[in-house]
């Protein structure tokens, strides 16, 4: 800056100067200082206010008064020498110029009371100024100086992206939140222009920042990416992808998952499929080497946008119509073909890269959450493996588990420990509460994790219930698989105080994944009865409910199996895992029981 105020700044140092000033905030802060100075003294030069004593040869110049045209968002390095230079060509020699300058007007101002007067009136002014500026500058361009984590000291540096070849600089769009064993390359890309050629190899440190445009190719690990938006992507290498701006990218080869919450709404990934628009969501994509795209919806619903065949791309052709895809549904789409839907498979995506920190601390929130809720049974399966009881966290009566071994009944579960429970031979009988709090009023809740090992041996499977199917009018509820063949859907099954118990199930198209956790929970309000998995809502017309029935005749709750009113007999059994079982005695809104679902395994 020095050199620039000299005339002494050439196109190289002039290029270095303006990427500094992108990429930190404390030096455009420095930079305003300066120019606010420059302005108050040529300022005080044009008022003809430096007078100098006699004796004295402090040449004023004559340079112009600043027009405000030096800025930051303009070119603040002119060609001309002159043009930059505040005090003329007679500047005494000195091995500073500027500095010669500000101490020679620091002297006259010493003798001058008139001269103080007004450039105290200038000083006020300029403080101001610069400080309104720095406020505004680091609003504007402070978050987006680069940050990058360093050692294993915890310290912390600010860099641009000049430090990182391949790295574009501007505003931040999305930057790199988590990562396992990450190898990239990075790829300059131009405005409407194909990608160059050469890519370097880099290390990119957690909270790295990426500018629009910014080709990523990750070649191994797992990287998560959050945008400016609050979406976050998760990238499974091998992958291409473009960050295009903070509701979106293009994924040209590879997998990645999405959680968009509400202020990320419409988030977008382009494929040379198509594209997939977020609807308030989590979803995956792959794109195969045949560019061809699978996607997979686990929460909510997007909508697919394929794009028009080689038959299509005519004047007068439509684009296809766009696909709703909701929760539990998957579809393919070949490169100019239309979508089709095929069977909700996983295909392995990761959707949580959350550390044993970070993963700790997010099953912290979501214990936190459930307290708020205050259940009035919740069992989290946290046994040891010679346990043969489940705990209630909120103190009640424990559930007599009959599971006779060998091995341990507690695995590893959607949050922490899961129950295992095993059908065929061996018929694990489920666990069994004697009595527990039901609901008095109307209103109930269940919320659980359920991962189904196959499609039940007979009619169905429960996962947890309080009914009896020996009897009519004995129990409130029952929630489990009811078997479809081939497939088992999700139902649940409501007795009202008055008439034939309420019924809902999801259609067959919508079959129950075998071996995936999947999140599963009903609510009656005493009005209507709704079924959720994946914290979507089972679509199904509900007849209108007359209360809840109470009392029962069956105290006890049956957890993987269902009883008679004795507490004999189990059927139904359960062949899988159960976890996070919760029964409140209210009826939880949509967003909350979307909340639970959101902590995904």
């Amino acid at each position: 800056m020095q050199r620039l105020l000299d005339g002494q700044l050439g196109p190289p140092d002039a290029a270095r100067l303006d990427e500094i000033l992108l990429a930190s905030g404390e030096a455009i802060d420095a930079y305003l200082n300066l120019m606010t100075l420059e302005i108050m003294v040529r300022q005080c030069a044009k008022a003809n206010l430096l007078v100098a004593e006699e004796g004295s040869d402090l040449p004023v110049g004559d340079a112009e008064p600043c027009d405000g045209s030096q800025t930051v968002e303009r070119d603040p390095h002119p060609t001309s020498p002159a043009a930059t230079s505040p005090v003329g060509d007679s500047q005494p020699a000195v091995k500073s110029p500027v500095l010669g300058f500000l101490s020679g007007v620091v002297h006259y101002v010493s003798h001058s009371p008139k001269l103080m007067f007004w450039l105290i009136c200038s000083g006020f002014v300029a403080y101001f100024t610069a400080q309104v500026g720095s406020l505004l500058i680091e609003r504007i361009w402070g978050p987006n100086a680069q940050v990058a984590a360093v050692g294993g000291n915890g310290e912390r540096h600010r860099g641009g992206a000049e430090e990182t070849p391949g790295l574009l600089s501007g505003p931040m769009v999305a930057r790199l939140t988590k990562a396992i064993d990450c190898h990239w390359t990075l790829t300059r890309r131009a405005d409407g222009a194909n990608l160059a050629a050469d890519s370097t190899s880099v290390a990119l440190a957690i909270d790295t920042n990426f500018a629009a445009g910014q080709q990523l190719n990750l070649t191994t690990g797992l990287a998560e990416l959050t945008f400016a938006s609050g979406a976050t992507v998760i990238l499974h290498a091998p992958a291409n992808f473009t960050i295009t701006d903070p509701l979106g990218g293009d994924l040209q080869l590879g997998k990645l998952v999405a959680k968009v919450p509400h202020t990320g709404a419409g988030f977008r990934i382009n494929t040379p499929a198509g594209k997939v628009v977020d609807l308030g969501t989590e979803f995956g994509v792959n794109v195969n080497d045949d560019r061809s795209m699978h996607v997979i919806v686990y929460v909510g619903e997007v909508k697919v946008e394929s794009k028009p065949g080689a038959a299509a791309n005519s004047a007068n052709s439509a684009a296809p119509a766009p696909l709703t895809v909701k929760a539990g549904e998957a579809i393919v789409i070949a490169a100019g073909q239309p979508a089709k839907h095929v069977a909700a498979k996983d295909e392995h995506f990761i959707r949580d890269l959350a550390t044993l920190g970070s993963k700790d601390d997010v099953e912290d929130a979501y214990v936190e959450l459930m307290k708020k809720l205050k259940p009035v049974v919740w069992f989290r399966m946290e046994g040891k493996e010679t346990d043969r009881v489940l705990h209630d966290e909120m103190g009640g009566a424990d559930a007599k588990l009959d599971w006779d071994g060998p091995g341990n009944p507690f695995v590893k579960g959607a949050a922490g420990k899961g129950l295992w429970l095993r059908a065929g031979p061996i018929k694990d009988r489920g666990a069994i509460v004697a009595d527990y709090p039901q609901a008095e009023h109307d209103k109930l809740t269940v919320s659980l994790w359920a991962y189904a090992e196959n499609v039940p041996e007979g009619n169905g499977s429960a996962t947890v219930c309080n009914w009896d199917g020996d009897k009519t009018k004995s129990g409130q509820f029952y929630l489990g698989l009811v078997k479809r063949s081939p497939k088992a859907v999700l139902c649940v099954q409501m007795q009202p105080r008055e008439g034939k118990a309420v019924w809902i199930e999801e259609s067959y198209d919508h079959a129950f994944p075998i071996r995936q956790w999947q999140h599963v929970a009903f609510v009656c309000d005493g009005k209507s009865l709704r079924l959720y998995r994946q914290g979507r809502q089972v679509p199904w017309d509900t007849p209108a409910l007359a209360g809840l029935r109470f009392p029962v005749d069956v105290k006890m709750l049956a957890i993987g199996a269902m009883t008679n009113s004795s507490g004999k007999g189990p059927t139904d059994r359960w062949s899988g895992k159960l976890d996070e079982i919760a029964v409140f005695n209210d009826a939880l809104p949509a967003d909350t029981i979307r909340k639970l679902a959101a902590f995904a395994p």
